[in-house]
């Protein structure tokens, strides 16, 4: 890719796979470093059932790495792409300077997009937007399949969902302008508990999870959904 004038190449790297070892990620991010890219993403290997790898495992033939090894995992990837300059801007995503994926921001901040292609999805304001996965439905014109409105409440939300995968965080001024309401408001004891857990804090007006609370937030975002 660099021979022939790619500037901007990302790496996606796999965590947690079967018999992965902590020397088999040392060796993969440090190829990876060798290769100076200037996006990286870490992804943890979810199994979906019905697949081979899920019925593999589920007979104990292939063994994944225990939920301990695989947070070490995350942590040593994290720390070795930080002391290579990479920057930590999202959950999953490591980026030189000026480099962060603004395709995905556009996601993580809820802004609106188009979907175009099969089974892609769009967002317009309170309107999800999903398009076939036939091709010839999709040849045929005949390619929205689903509008989904989105109430006030799923919309707050979702926004809530994507932003705390940030490492800026939720921006409250954003939010209130956007909704004309007061996360702070709406979601305090959610806010409260996870701020006296050392899992939220509020700085320079974002709400963000603090670095344990990355980690975790699927915990915290189950708070949010009570």
């Amino acid at each position: 890719a660099r021979k022939v004038g790619f500037k901007n190449i990302n790496v996606d790297l796999m965590l947690g796979l079967p018999n992965q070892t902590i020397n088999d990620l040392s060796d993969s991010i440090n190829e990876i470093i060798k290769l100076n890219p200037e996006h990286i993403s870490i992804y943890s290997l979810i199994l979906e059932e019905n697949t081979v790898l899920y019925n593999l495992v589920e007979k104990g033939k292939l063994i994944l790495p225990t939920d301990e090894l695989e947070r070490n995992m995350y942590w040593y990837v994290k720390n070795k792409l930080e002391l290579n300059n990479y920057n930590h801007y999202e959950i999953s995503n490591f980026a030189k300077e000026g480099y962060e994926s603004k395709h995905n921001l556009v996601y993580w901040r809820f802004e609106n997009y188009y979907g175009i292609g099969l089974g892609s999805c769009g967002k317009n304001n309170h309107q999800i937007i999903e398009h076939s996965r036939s091709l010839t439905k999709y040849l045929n014109g005949d390619f929205k399949t689903t509008t989904i409105e989105q109430s006030k409440e799923e919309m707050m939300f979702d926004q809530v969902m994507m932003s705390l995968r940030l490492v800026e965080g939720l921006n409250l001024e954003v939010f209130k302008e956007r909704y004309q309401e007061d996360a702070l408001e709406i979601y305090q004891d959610s806010i409260d508990k996870n701020k006296k857990e050392g899992r939220l804090v509020i700085e320079d007006n974002f709400l963000k999870a603090t670095k344990e609370g990355l980690y975790v937030l699927n915990d915290i975002l189950v708070d949010f959904m009570k």
